[in-house]
């Protein structure tokens, strides 16, 4: 369908422009007796350049070039002059300030009916498999103590057979960031920072690496945009210390704490109060953890990324690095 629409488009133009290029005028006789050089000559092309077309600027962009008293200015005119003056009295002006906030800030704001109603948590089990005799493949699922029993098992299991590592963070995320940094001290090195949650006007909560790594080697790690919260911490972790070839899609961009804030009729507005830092200083929050590789790749790929070693060499853990 796009296709069609694209090819109508592209004919609709050409017709246009051919309406009005003007028509081909036959070159007029000399007359007789005049000499050849009293022909008219072809005038030359205009190298005057034709003005591109401005471009519109969207609703957001315009809004966000008001300054201060542009706002305030432009909200007394609406509530002086709009016709229908209840549609924009103070409660319907709070009520589009929250729904804009909401729209504005993404996953740092939500609302929601009641405590009771807040979406649970998913469930997701863990997968360990060794693939090709020497690769080891760990799907770490939801993030909660039961897993990371099944990761430490499977680490001891796999031992000194693999010596590359792929590790599934696609549709893994925990709002606990405990346990997600025990996670990531399997593959960190030890008394290193693994990620710091960062609140606003109070101190930074760092969570660092108290254990010697699990395991050494080469790793690659699957994301996509349902990799969230905790997992995200443990990707852009990998990727600092362990030099990790993150592959696959963005990062959904939640790894925040929230709180939750009750409201008088029983709803809870849910704030971001919190965000994560990786460990090189920059914020997950709000876009998350860019892969170099972004492409929609599965695990076979990943096994052949392994199989050939296609990552940068990670650097050997010391006291000093």
């Amino acid at each position: 369908m796009r296709f069609l629409l694209f090819n109508l488009a592209i004919a609709m133009c050409a017709a246009h422009l051919l309406a009005q290029s003007p028509a081909p005028k036959s070159p007029a006789s000399p007359a007789s007796g005049a000499s050849p050089s009293s022909a008219p000559t072809p005038g030359k092309a205009s190298t005057t350049p034709s003005p591109s077309p401005s471009v519109t600027p969207t609703t957001a962009a315009l809004i966000n070039s008001l300054s201060p008293a542009d706002l305030q200015t432009a909200i007394s005119l609406l509530k002086n002059n709009f016709t229908n003056p209840d549609s924009v009295n103070e409660t319907q002006l709070n009520r589009a300030t929250l729904e804009g906030a909401i729209a504005r800030l993404g996953h740092g704001l939500m609302l929601l009916p009641d405590k009771t109603s807040a979406p649970p948590e998913p469930s997701a089990p863990f997968y360990g498999e060794l693939l090709e005799g020497h690769i080891g493949y760990l799907r770490f699922g939801s993030l909660t103590p039961a897993n990371l029993q099944a990761l430490e098992k499977n680490l001891a299991d796999f031992g000194k057979k693999i010596d590359a590592l792929i590790i599934d963070l696609r549709a893994s995320w925990a709002n606990d960031f405990g346990i997600s940094s025990d996670f990531a001290k399997r593959f960190s090195p030890k008394g290193k920072t693994l990620f710091t949650l960062r609140k606003a006007s109070k101190q930074d909560r760092a969570f660092n690496s108290d254990r010697d790594p699990a395991y050494q080697g080469l790793i690659v790690v699957l994301t996509d945009g349902d990799t969230a919260g905790g997992a995200e911490t443990i990707a852009a972790a990998l990727r600092f210390y362990d030099k990790a070839l993150i592959i696959g899609q963005p990062t959904a961009g939640r790894a925040v704490e929230y709180s939750d804030l009750p409201l008088p009729s029983g709803k809870i507005l849910r704030v971001a109060v919190a965000e994560a830092i990786s460990p090189d200083g920059h914020s997950l929050y709000p876009d998350g953890l860019k892969p170099r590789n972004e492409s929609r790749i599965g695990i076979s790929r990943a096994t052949a990324l392994a199989r050939a070693g296609k990552i940068t060499p990670r650097r050997r853990f010391t006291t000093g690095a």
